[in-house]
């Protein structure tokens, strides 16, 4: 067993390093009973590895687990704990000087990843989740990953989303694929696209909804609860931005303390002169 002490960090394991002089050639077996460290420190032991820009926010860092590899395309496998979350990841990465070409795949589980904090996205808050991932880029723009698995909690737009199973493809900040969520104010099964890449978003979807409580979730301040199967094109950032196409079969809506119930509705809303049609 080795224990080192280098600035402010600590070190107790194993390693092996194989080719050095050139550490861009050098394979290392390294195996951490703990690591206690920082972000910057990890910046200034490597010098060669172009980290993503906001890597500093993870602060603090303590790990324990198995390094192996060459310092530009290893495998990483351990628990984590940052000032931005805890991770449990058996992944490998392939570090492109370019991070919006760096390549990841494996498993990754995290527990309250502030992830607004990380990509400077007031609408975001912290998520727990485990996902097996396969994708690149390590910044919101740059993002584009095939991802599986299951999103515990999610805070988006001040409400805190619970159990949901996803398995899709998001790149930047568009996702395609299907997801489903058991949550106590939105119960749905959803397939479709849903695009944030514009100032407005853009949703074309298909989504059979158990229940929905629109002002529980910050996207309406009426009463709205809703209830049907949705086969929509829309466009807008709250209900009463939205304009679009929506047909809904075996629909359901309460609102104001009344029911309506219907078999089939077709609604067209459009904006012509900063007045409203439907």
């Amino acid at each position: 067993n080795l224990k080192l002490y280098f600035g402010q960090s600590a070190y107790a394991g194993n390693f092996s390093m194989r080719g050095l002089p050139d550490i861009k050639e050098t394979f290392i077996d390294f195996k951490a009973d703990y690591i206690n460290t920082s972000s910057r420190e990890i910046k200034s032991l490597l010098p060669h590895v172009k980290f993503p820009k906001d890597f500093n926010k993870f602060g603090d860092i303590k790990f324990a687990g198995r390094f192996t590899g060459f310092v530009n395309d290893f495998v990483a496998e351990g628990k984590a704990t940052t000032a931005l979350g805890k991770f449990n990841s058996d992944l490998n990465f392939k570090i492109n000087p370019n991070s919006n070409y760096s390549k990841y795949n494996g498993q990754l589980a995290i527990t309250n990843f502030d992830v607004g904090e990380y990509f400077d996205e007031d609408y975001l808050g912290k998520a727990t989740f485990n996902l097996q991932l396969d994708g690149k880029g390590l910044s919101l723009n740059s993002l584009d990953a095939d991802l599986n698995g299951k999103i515990d909690r999610l805070e988006l737009n001040g409400y805190t989303y619970e159990n949901i199973d996803v398995d899709g493809r998001f790149k930047k900040e568009k996702f395609d694929g299907n997801f489903n969520i058991n949550d106590p104010n939105i119960d749905l099964e959803f397939k479709g696209e849903a695009d944030f890449t514009k100032e407005i978003p853009d949703l074309n979807f298909y989504a059979d909804v158990i229940a929905l409580n629109l002002k529980k979730l910050n996207l309406t301040e009426k009463e709205i609860i809703i209830k049907g199967a949705f086969d929509a094109d829309l466009t807008g950032k709250k209900i009463d931005d939205i304009v679009g196409d929506v047909k809904v079969v075996g629909g359901v809506l309460t609102m104001g303390g009344e029911t309506y119930e219907f078999d089939t509705l077709a609604i067209n809303s459009s904006v012509t002169n900063n007045k409203r049609k439907l």
